[in-house]
């Protein structure tokens, strides 16, 4: 209860506030546009000791949630990497800020010219059974940070786990939550396939609470780059990604690896075109997969061949199937672009079995294929017919 005669006094305070403010952009023909962006200010409030006690009243159960969600995780994540079974590893990453690339000598115009490329930087650090780690980065010239690109990154790490610790087949992966990169529809699906097709048994992967993700991987960044600098600074070149990977491999002891465009553009074709939006996702704070997922039908098509394709959605005794196109004998394929005539409902009797996902056919991860004993017995059930 607030003291009557202090309620009224007026108090101040500093608050960050966000606000949305528009902007003219002028565009590359020479017309301009109106344009909103979203600015963070540290602002000053002045108010009644009354106001900022009902104001503070109500931002408390949400801050409360935040806190206990902060120390809960920490203490689990902790209590997870000292309790790590064999056949388990805790894989921690995070984006690195962009390294910018130089010269030991630079001439005026291209110190100050924007001539330096960026390099992409995931880095992270491995935690094993027993108290063993291992500090890892990928790097890049693709400068994506979205999910397929995080997935590209987690690709030779994933890898070279199988190859240096074959017995750990229960992966937790931990991160902050950006929606852009990690917390979304796309990695929650790469996430519950990709670890499966590598030989994986469960995944987990945990989301930091907002603004608390700082952790060993950032160390790892900052290490890096730091000595990267110094480098240059004795006189070596580093003006793009091939020389940065190629010097840090000769003078560090974490575990790089080269990310391509090309590996990049195979997990974008893994990415079904319709994968609809989580409910919640921004509450999300943990991922739990155990199942490759038997959520793929085969169905008759109009001109009687066989499809599999997805489950997405359920309505009494009807599924609607999105299907993928075929592109030869148990080859098919997902196309770039999904039109609302890939999409199909199909009576009960239609569908002709619930079947493993397709796993890819070719190394590059374009087309599918139904697991041979599945495809063959309903290719000689069409014979009979």
């Amino acid at each position: 209860m607030i003291d009557p005669d202090t309620k009224n006094n007026i108090v101040s305070w500093n608050e960050w506030v966000t606000r949305t403010t528009a902007f003219t952009k002028k565009q590359s023909d020479g017309t301009s546009t109106v344009v909103d962006a979203k600015n963070t200010t540290l602002e000053k409030k002045v108010a009644s000791t009354e106001k900022l006690v009902e104001l503070t009243n109500n931002d408390l159960p949400r801050f409360s949630i935040h806190l206990y969600n902060i120390a809960h995780q920490f203490t689990r994540i902790k209590e997870l990497k000292q309790s790590l079974a064999e056949d388990q590893v805790v894989v921690h990453f995070d984006y690195s800020e962009n390294y910018n690339c130089k010269w030991s000598k630079e001439i005026k115009d291209t110190h100050f010219g924007g001539c330096h490329k960026q390099v992409t930087l995931h880095t992270g650090v491995l935690y094993f059974s027993e108290g063993q780690s291992e500090a890892f980065t990928t790097v890049s010239s693709c400068l994506r940070h979205d999910a397929v690109a995080t997935w590209a990154h987690l690709d030779p790490v994933l890898e070279h786990i199988k190859t240096s610790h074959p017995s750990a087949k229960n992966i937790h992966l931990v991160s902050d939550g950006p929606t852009s990169q990690y917390r979304n529809k796309v990695s929650f699906y790469l996430a519950s396939t990709v670890p499966f097709m590598k030989g994986f048994k469960s995944v987990t992967w945990n989301f930091t609470e907002a603004s608390h993700g700082k952790g060993a991987p950032d160390g790892v960044g900052g290490a890096l780059k730091n000595l990267a600098d110094r480098l240059v600074a004795y006189g070596t070149d580093i003006p793009d990604a091939e020389a940065l990977l190629h010097n840090l491999s000769k003078q560090s002891s974490v575990k790089l690896f080269k990310v391509t465009e090309e590996k990049v553009e195979t997990y974008r074709e893994l990415v079904p075109p319709s994968l609809k939006t989580v409910q919640g996702t921004l509450k999300v704070h943990q991922l739990v997969s155990t199942d490759p997922g038997w959520a793929m039908v085969l169905v008759v098509e109009y001109d009687g061949d066989l499809y599999p394709g997805t489950v997405t959605q359920i309505v009494e005794d009807q599924f609607e199937v999105d299907t993928m196109n075929c592109a030869g004998e148990n080859r098919f394929f997902y196309p770039s672009i999904g039109f609302p005539g890939d999409k199909v409902w199909y009576f009960r009797d239609n569908i002709k079995d619930m079947i493993p996902e397709p796993m890819p056919a070719t190394s590059s991860a374009r087309h599918f294929s139904v697991a041979a004993e599945i495809w063959a017995k309903w290719r000689r059930g069409e014979e009979r017919r």
